[in-house]
């Protein structure tokens, strides 16, 4: 057997179960604190300065470092990002729009810049990720803010 035909064969292997986000439409990703109740014990509420610099700083590493991020907020343990693809017919989409790509590279980013502002919290949290037409990122984006 061939290097070539075991590399091959691996790859069909793993791409039998990816799946990616269909292209040209905006993408979505939720990062979701978990378990905030106890991981907020003992600071200073409602709002915990230290808290507050670290989901900012988050924020902005993560708007500079994922392709095609046009919004990002944090509201309470959640940070949202809005990812578009269709800026031009060229534009490329953030890793293929392959989920199992983004799900690990968003989750690595957020907790290596998580980790350098906020010394040692460890905050488990979920990332959805999910596409949507157009229309409805004005109603996501309005919804979000009453909340």
């Amino acid at each position: 057997m061939k290097k070539n035909d075991f590399g091959n064969r691996m790859k069909e292997y793993e791409n039998a179960y990816r799946l990616s986000l269909p292209r040209r439409l905006p993408v979505i990703i939720r990062i979701d604190g978990a378990h905030f109740h106890t991981f907020t014990r003992g600071m200073t509420k409602p709002f915990d300065e230290k808290l507050i610099f670290a989901l900012w700083e988050t924020c902005k590493y993560l708007a500079y470092n994922i392709m095609g991020c046009k919004l990002v907020y944090h509201q309470s343990d959640e940070i949202s990002l809005l990812l578009t693809n269709y800026d031009k017919l060229t534009t490329q989409s953030w890793f293929e729009n392959n989920l199992q790509k983004m799900g690990i590279c968003i989750t690595k980013q957020q907790y290596n810049k998580g980790e350098a502002v906020r010394s040692k919290w460890d905050v488990d949290h979920e990332t959805p990720i999910f596409s949507q037409n157009r229309d409805y990122i004005n109603q996501y984006v309005y919804l979000d803010k009453d909340v």
